[in-house]
């Protein structure tokens, strides 16, 4: 239910890319494509490059990194939501990559996690399905907010979605990931303390 709420935000903003940038700022088709490219290569530069490092110096675990993704996402699309030129809507951007990258990691791992090894075929498969419904009824739903509501509705809505994730997330994580996030503790510490 989390990584729904979460994914339906991030996954309406990227369906009325074009309209947004088009009523706003005037966009063309090329500068819309130059924008999506851009979105694109700083989620590659997020995976390939910062999710590794902070993996290494193991400075967010699961359940933090999951907190702080979609927070982030609510971050990028408020941004995105109150920018009213090119370059803070790039910025808003870059944002919102980051939160999803880091979001989308965290959540896979907590929720595989917890999955038993005879029923992981199943969660995974289920993860994939409510993503797939959040494909369908995001657009949906986006389309609808621009022409009844405004060009802003849908990263607004984003913003209240992806809030809603992460109190979700931490009310259904696992007790002892809240305990190690209240405590301020890494996972890799504990590890070392019961070992």
């Amino acid at each position: 239910l989390a990584r729904t709420l979460v994914e339906l935000a991030i996954i309406m903003t990227h369906a009325v890319f074009a309209d947004y940038t088009r009523a706003k700022f005037g966009w063309d088709q090329k500068a819309t494509g130059y924008g999506m490219a851009f979105s694109g290569a700083l989620s590659v530069l997020v995976d390939l490059g910062a999710l590794p490092v902070l993996h290494r110096m193991q400075l967010l675990t699961e359940l933090p990194a999951g907190l702080l993704g979609a927070l982030t996402v609510a971050t990028g699309l408020a941004m995105l939501a109150m920018s009213h030129t090119a370059k803070s809507f790039m910025l808003g951007l870059g944002v919102l990559s980051l939160g999803t990258s880091l979001f989308k990691s965290a959540l896979n791992t907590l929720v595989m996690g917890c999955a038993r090894r005879d029923e992981a075929g199943v969660v995974s498969g289920a993860m994939d399905a409510m993503e797939a419904v959040c494909r369908v009824t995001a657009p949906l739903a986006g389309g609808l907010l621009i022409e009844n509501v405004s060009v802003e509705a849908p990263p607004y809505l984003g913003v209240g979605l992806a809030l809603a994730g992460a109190v979700t997330l931490y009310e259904v994580a696992p007790a002892q990931h809240k305990q190690a996030l209240l405590q301020g503790k890494t996972q890799a510490s504990q590890q070392k303390k019961t070992a």
